[in-house]
């Protein structure tokens, strides 16, 4: 089965701005200010819904030994922080029926 190549940044900021006959310019704007109201809502909140989209939430990581590819030398990596994203029913239900 063939590769399906996904678009780039810019060929959805078109795809974009085709559907909606604004600029995409502003179009550029809107999601560089989502961007930042959503990591600023995920560092309060922990957790943010988009819409119809998904689910965003904030996930603790605990500190583990890691393997540097390098030198092969055992480096411990500290706890931290990753965003995971959990697709909405209404979403993967749209792909669905799309098949």
């Amino acid at each position: 089965m063939a590769k399906i190549k996904s678009l780039s940044a810019a060929e959805y900021l078109k795809e974009i701005a085709d559907e909606t006959n604004l600029k995409v310019q502003d179009i550029r704007l809107v999601i560089t200010s989502l961007q930042k109201v959503l990591a600023k809502e995920l560092a309060t909140t922990g957790e943010v819904r988009v819409f119809d989209i998904g689910k965003f939430r904030l996930v603790a990581t605990k500190p583990r030994l890691g393997i540097n590819p390098k030198t092969k030398e055992r480096i411990q990596i500290p706890a931290g922080k990753k965003v995971k994203f959990t697709v909405s029913k209404i979403l993967t239900d749209a792909v669905d029926s799309h098949k």
